[in-house]
């Protein structure tokens, strides 16, 4: 019963699915600096999403060894209070996500039918044979929905300069599964795994 649970979750995980394509530009000047702490700002107007682009952030961060602070958390804090906070955390990097576009694409699948038959030879008393079939007609199909998409531009500036290091654009599109919060946290894991192929992310010390 315990494996089923774990598989019916599994699959779910897998029907509630997004790819993101993401594109970077470096400032070769900061191309030899790498950072240790960052400061989300995830810059949404909907705390849902805020939340959640932030938090898969922290989570992707988490698994290569960079420590994140969310600005979700200091919502009701001033400026002062704020930076004092990153001072205090030695946070080097402040990375922003900016929205810049959302929608949903419509789709349709026609009805198909299939029929399947099944038959059988009986062999009477006499030795005459006779054919028995039965046929089963399924229809599937013949519907519509709408799959979500999102796009975001993430900016990472260096604490110490104030200089803008490095920024993307990443682009998302959802299954019929999915949702606008799905499109957001696959955005959000890809810009830490870019900011990490790019070199902006600093290696764990042995």
């Amino acid at each position: 019963m315990r494996y089923l649970i774990v598989f019916t979750i599994l699959i779910l995980l897998c029907l509630n699915c997004a790819h993101t394509r993401i594109t970077s530009q470096i400032n070769y000047k900061y191309s030899n600096k790498s950072y240790k702490k960052l400061y989300v700002i995830a810059d949404f107007a909907d705390i849902e999403y805020k939340q959640a682009i932030e938090e898969k952030i922290k989570y992707e961060a988490d698994r290569k060894n960079i420590e994140c602070l969310m600005s979700y958390e200091m919502s009701f804090m001033n400026n002062d209070e704020i930076n004092e906070i990153l001072f205090k955390e030695g946070v080097d990097a402040v990375l922003v996500i900016l929205p810049t576009a959302s929608g949903t694409n419509s789709y349709y699948v026609p009805p198909t039918t299939e029929t399947k038959t099944k038959g059988t030879i009986q062999r009477d008393y006499w030795g005459h044979y006779s054919f028995k079939s039965k046929s089963t007609t399924t229809t599937s199909g013949g519907y519509s929905g709408t799959k979500p998409w999102t796009r975001v531009f993430a900016e990472l500036y260096d604490i110490e300069t104030g200089d803008k290091v490095w920024n993307a654009s990443a682009s998302t599109g959802g299954n019929a599964w999915a949702n606008f919060k799905t499109c957001l946290r696959s955005a959000g894991g890809k810009i830490i795994v870019k900011l990490d192929q790019d070199g902006f992310i600093a290696k764990k010390e042995k």
